[in-house]
């Protein structure tokens, strides 16, 4: 399953950063005992011309790689 979550801490809404999201995700870990993240890229990439505007792909697959890697085990 995936979990849509909001980032919010003390009722503040935070900004989305590789600390922020490695919490969010060890919070998810915690609620529900995960052992392990599987990222899976859905592939968009590979039909991208590379002379989109605003493509956001490459950065939210690297924000999730560097956010992962941060979670504790």
């Amino acid at each position: 399953p995936v979990f849509a979550f909001n980032l919010r801490r003390s009722g503040k809404e935070i900004s989305l950063g590789v600390a922020n999201y490695a919490a969010a995700l060890s919070d998810i870990c915690l609620a529900f005992h995960v052992d392990c993240i599987v990222c899976v890229d859905a592939g968009v990439d590979s039909v991208l011309r590379g002379d989109e505007e605003g493509v956001g792909t490459f950065g939210e697959d690297l924000l999730t790689l560097l956010a992962v890697r941060k979670v504790e085990s």
